[in-house]
C-alpha cells in the first residue's frame, strides 16, 4: 500500500469518525425534540393544562424549543408568549447581585444594615447580623412572606443558623442594592442581566403593548383567571418572560460555570444539608434519596452519586414552571406552563429530557404525585 494511500485512509477514517460523532449528537437532540413534540400535546390534555413551553440546552447550546397549547381562550401560545414564572424570578435576582459582587460593588458577607433596615425589624436583636449571604441562600430567618406573620416582617431565628425559604429575603436584598447604589433594582437588572443577554422579552411589569402576549393562568378545572401583574417590582416573584429569553439566561449560567473551578466555587457551596430531613419524612424511597439537598445562591442543589443538579421551581395558583441545570454536562431544561396542574407536565418532560430515575422521583414528590 502506498504512503499516500495510507495517509488518505487514515484521514478518511478520522473524518468518518468525527462525522459519525456529530451525527450521533445531532440525532440525540433530534430524538428528544421529536419525542417532546409527540408527547407534549398528550400531556397537556392528560393533565388539563392549557399550554407549555420547553427549551433544552445540550453542551451549553440551545438544542430545541417547543411550545404547544393556548396562552388564553383565543390565542395559541408561541415562543414570544410571556409566562409568569413566579419564583424563577429568584435566580435572575441572584445573578444581578452576584454580578455586582464580581464587579466589587459589594461583598457577599457585607452587613446589609449598613445601608438598609426594614422598619418592621429596626429593633430586632439580629438585624445587624444579616448579610447578603444569608439573604441569597435563604438563611435570613425571615418567613417566606410577611403576611404569614401578621403582615409584619420578623426574624424568626438567628441568621445563618438554619435554612428557611424566603421571598422576603430576596426583596430585602433588592432594597439593599437600591439603597447602596442609588439605582432602582429594575435598572440594575437591566444593566447586569437583561440588556447584556438580549433578554428583550422579560419584564417585572409588562408594558401595555405586551399584555396581549401574556399566558393567562388556569385553575385545575381549566377555568381561566386574571394574570397577576405587580404595581411595582418583586425581586422574588412574578417576572414575565418568554421561553426564548429564559433559555438565554440558562445558557449564561451554564457557560459561565462550565469549568471545574467555577463549579467548586463558594457560590455553589451548601451550608445546610436538608437531605436527611426530607428522606426521613418518608416522602422519598431510600434508593431515591439525594446525598445533598439545600439552598445555594439562587438555586436548590440536588446531588446524587452520579450527578449534581441545580434547580428552581416557580408556582402560583395558575402557573407552574421549573428550570434544571446540570453544570458538569452543560445541560439544562427550562419549562413553563400556565395551568394549576402544570407540575405533572413538568415532571414528565424532565423525565424525558434527563432520564434520571432519582431526579424524576424528586420532581414527582414536588408535584405531589
Amino acid at each position: 500500500m502506498s504512503h499516500f494511500f495510507k495517509r488518505f485512509s487514515y484521514f478518511l477514517c478520522i473524518t468518518l469518525f468525527l462525522f459519525s460523532q456529530s451525527v450521533l449528537a445531532i440525532s440525540d437532540c433530534q430524538i428528544t425534540h421529536k419525542t417532546i413534540n409527540t408527547i407534549l400535546p398528550k400531556l397537556l390534555h392528560q393533565h388539563n393544562t392549557p399550554s407549555a413551553a420547553i427549551a433544552v440546552l445540550e453542551a451549553g447550546e440551545l438544542c430545541m424549543q417547543v411550545v404547544h397549547g393556548q396562552q388564553d381562550n383565543d390565542k395559541a401560545a408561541s415562543e414570544k408568549t410571556l409566562y409568569n414564572i413566579a419564583s424563577l424570578t429568584k435566580p435572575i435576582t441572584s445573578e444581578v447581585i452576584l454580578s455586582l459582587i464580581d464587579q466589587q460593588k459589594m461583598k457577599i458577607h457585607d452587613k446589609v444594615a449598613e445601608f438598609y433596615i426594614d422598619p418592621d425589624i429596626a429593633n430586632d436583636k439580629w438585624v445587624k447580623d444579616l448579610t447578603l449571604n444569608h439573604l441569597i441562600s435563604h438563611q435570613s430567618g425571615f418567613p417566606n412572606w410577611r403576611y404569614q406573620t401578621n403582615d409584619k416582617l420578623v426574624i424568626r431565628f438567628e441568621p445563618g443558623s438554619a435554612p428557611a425559604y424566603s421571598g422576603e429575603g430576596y426583596q430585602y436584598m433588592a432594597k439593599y442594592a437600591e439603597k447602596r447604589l442609588s439605582k432602582s433594582f429594575i435598572r440594575l437588572a437591566h444593566e447586569h442581566v437583561f440588556d447584556s443577554l438580549n433578554m428583550n422579552n422579560t419584564y417585572f411589569r409588562p408594558p401595555i403593548e405586551r399584555l396581549g402576549d401574556i399566558a393567562y393562568p388556569y385553575d385545575k378545572n381549566k377555568e381561566i383567571g386574571k394574570p397577576s401583574i405587580q404595581s411595582t417590582y418583586n425581586a422574588a416573584d412574578d417576572i414575565y418572560t418568554s421561553i426564548e429569553d429564559f433559555a438565554l439566561f440558562a445558557q449564561y449560567v451554564l457557560v459561565t460555570n462550565a469549568s471545574k473551578q467555577a463549579q467548586e466555587s463558594k457560590r455553589w457551596d451548601l451550608t445546610h444539608n436538608l437531605a436527611e430531613r426530607v428522606c426521613s419524612s418518608g416522602r422519598l424511597k431510600k434508593e431515591d434519596c439525594p446525598k445533598e439537598l439545600g439552598f445555594v445562591s439562587g438555586w436548590s442543589k440536588l446531588a446524587y452519586e452520579d450527578a449534581v443538579f441545580y434547580l428552581q421551581g416557580g408556582g402560583d395558583w395558575g402557573e407552574k414552571a421549573m428550570v434544571i441545570l446540570d453544570l458538569e454536562h452543560q445541560k439544562a431544561a427550562v419549562i413553563f406552563t400556565n395551568g394549576a396542574n402544570g407540575m405533572n407536565v413538568v415532571h414528565d418532560l424532565i423525565d424525558t429530557v434527563f432520564s434520571h430515575p432519582q431526579l424524576s422521583a424528586f420532581i414527582k414528590m414536588q408535584a405531589g404525585a
